[in-house]
Order: structure tokens, then C-alpha cells, then sequence
């Protein structure tokens, strides 16, 4: 009896030998990623698998798949569109010379803002809202465009309907109220000839007049408009804003509607 059980000790010892589990291999926990890289290039088992983006490189069980590295452009390396569509990158500008904002590069977000480049011109007293102004740039604010009336007004050729204007000897002349004209009435003047002779958002219609653009569907309206319903059609309206953050791109809020520049400091005309 004494000789069948040490028999079967040695079986059983045997047979825990013969199914032992080797280590793993695999990266995971096991032998390949405890590797030196130099010792996983030599291994027949392991590989190296590059650093992602400039990241280490690892060592890894040679039949696992690669990884694909997907890394992003630096900031500083996109333009001003492709810095803008990105939510960790931030678009910095400056005006220089004029109160149109100027693209001057990208940056990460969280990085201190683009130190604006000196430049030898006079900067106009640019502004956001009438409050901006000081008493020496200007009392209120004016938006981009906006006409300056001032000094001796305009004395239109008066009319009551288009037709009057037939023998003004302007081109497409049109009877409508005449911009820093002497009164309230009515006087001829130029209408347009194309939609280029119009403002942004607008076209010129049948009547030579410059009117708000028609839009599809809220889309097909310039950058800092918006396209609206107004009766049974849309039309691009001029965006609406508390800050410039609403505007499209570097756009700026100017007296609570978006503009491609920053108004100006203005003083009333005599």
C-alpha cells in the first residue's frame, strides 16, 4: 500500500509539471511589456509599437494588431478657418491701421493670447459700443458703412413717383427719400444698376432698388446675417449680438448687430 501511494505522488507531481501555464506574453501584464525596447526587438514574441503623437513606444505581444495614431495639428500650424472650427484652438487678431479685424495667427486655447505686431500707421478710434468712445475719438459709436451726414445738406430735384426722375439725367434714377438731404421729402436720385452696387445681405430688384436678400431654408445668406421668415419668404437679416463671441469668424458687435469690422468713433456733424 505504502508503495501504490508514493506511486501516485509522483503522478500527480508529474502531471502539474506537464500543464503548468507558461507567463503571459502579451503586453497585457505579461512578459513583453516588462521588456527593454531593445530586448523586445530581439524578441521573437514581442514588438515595439511606436509612441502615438509623439509619445513612448511600447513593447507589445507580436500578434496583436497596431495601433492607429490619429494625432492632431498643432494650432499653430492652421489657418484661420481650420483654427476656428476647432474647440481647443483659439483664433487671435488684431486692428492694425483700421478697425477691421486682422487674422495674426492660432493658438491653443488655454495659451496666453498673440502679442499684436507694431506697426507705423495711426490706429482710428475703433469701438463696440458709444461707450467705448472718449471725448477726444468721438461721442457715439458708428456702425460699419453708416452714412455721416453733416455740413451743408443735399438739395434733391423733388418727385412724387419714379417717373418723375426719367429727365434727372442720373442712371436708374429712382424718387425715394434722399440721405442727408435739406428736409424729409422726397428727391431724385441714382438707383442701383447690379447686385454689386448694393450693401451686404442685399440685391437689387426690378425697381433698381436695394433690397434684403431672398433665402432658402435658413441657409445662402453672407457671414453675420441670419436667414429669416418675413411673410410667406426669407430674408437675410443682419444678425443680432451681445458680443462678438455670436458673430460668424473674426466678426464684430457693433451697437447690438454683427459686422465684418468694429464701428468708429464719431463726433455729430455740424
Amino acid at each position: 500500500m505504502r508503495t501504490t501511494w508514493l506511486l501516485l505522488a509522483v503522478l500527480i507531481a508529474g502531471c502539474g509539471d506537464e500543464f503548468s501555464v507558461p507567463p503571459r506574453d502579451d503586453g497585457g501584464g505579461g512578459g513583453c511589456s516588462g521588456l527593454s525596447l531593445t530586448a523586445c526587438a530581439n524578441s521573437t514574441q514581442c514588438k515595439v509599437q511606436p509612441g502615438c503623437c509623439g509619445g513612448a513606444s511600447t513593447c507589445i505581444d507580436k500578434d496583436r494588431p497596431a495601433v492607429a495614431c490619429i494625432c492632431l495639428q498643432p494650432c499653430s500650424d492652421l489657418g484661420e478657418a481650420d483654427c476656428r472650427a476647432r474647440s481647443d484652438c483659439k483664433a487671435d487678431t488684431c486692428t492694425q491701421c483700421s478697425c477691421t479685424p486682422t487674422y495674426i495667427g492660432c493658438r491653443a486655447r488655454t495659451a496666453a493670447a498673440l502679442p499684436c505686431p507694431d506697426v507705423d500707421c495711426a490706429q482710428p478710434p475703433c469701438c463696440s459700443t458709444s461707450a467705448d468712445c472718449s471725448s477726444s475719438a468721438g461721442s457715439y459709436c458708428a456702425e460699419p458703412g453708416a452714412r455721416i451726414c453733416g455740413g451743408a445738406c443735399m438739395l434733391p430735384e423733388p418727385c412724387m413717383a419714379d417717373l418723375d426722375c426719367k429727365s434727372a439725367g442720373m442712371p436708374n434714377a429712382i424718387c425715394d427719400p434722399v440721405p442727408c438731404s435739406c428736409g424729409s421729402g422726397l428727391g431724385c436720385q441714382p438707383g442701383c444698376g447690379s447686385n454689386a452696387d448694393c450693401a451686404e445681405g442685399q440685391t437689387c430688384d426690378a425697381t433698381h432698388r436695394c433690397v434684403a436678400k431672398v433665402c432658402t431654408g435658413g441657409a445662402g445668406c453672407p457671414a453675420n446675417f441670419d436667414c429669416v421668415p418675413v411673410g410667406p419668404t426669407e430674408l437675410c437679416r443682419r444678425r443680432t449680438c451681445t458680443s462678438a463671441s455670436t458673430c460668424d469668424g473674426s466678426g464684430s458687435c457693433v451697437n447690438g448687430s454683427c459686422y465684418k469690422s468694429l464701428g468708429m468713433c464719431e463726433f455729430p456733424r455740424p
